[in-house]
């Protein structure tokens, strides 16, 4: 079986384009939910610099992870090598 060409970076960035929106998206939603059901007067709430850290913390968490790069190979580089037709063929892991 041949191995499938990667996908496309406009592809790839549409992709991750989506899921940031869809993320923003349900976290309004449950926020609006949990905000309907379980209302109180503000001067019930202990603390608002605590939700202001909550909410910066988790907005650095999604949409950072996404732009984390991937993980390092941890394989050795290929080493180049002489034929006996004089020129460099590569060898090394594949």
């Amino acid at each position: 079986m041949p191995p499938e060409a990667p996908v496309s970076p406009a592809i790839s960035a549409k992709i991750l384009h989506a899921a940031l929106v869809l993320g923003v998206i349900l976290f309004y939603v449950v926020a609006w939910y949990v905000g309907t059901k379980t209302s109180m007067p503000i001067s019930a709430v202990p603390e608002r610099r605590v939700l202001y850290v909550g909410l910066f913390l988790v907005s650095a968490i999604v949409f950072g992870l996404p732009c984390t790069p991937p993980a390092v190979s941890r394989r050795p580089a290929p080493v180049p090598r002489r034929t006996t037709g004089g020129e460099p063929t590569w060898v090394g892991p594949s």
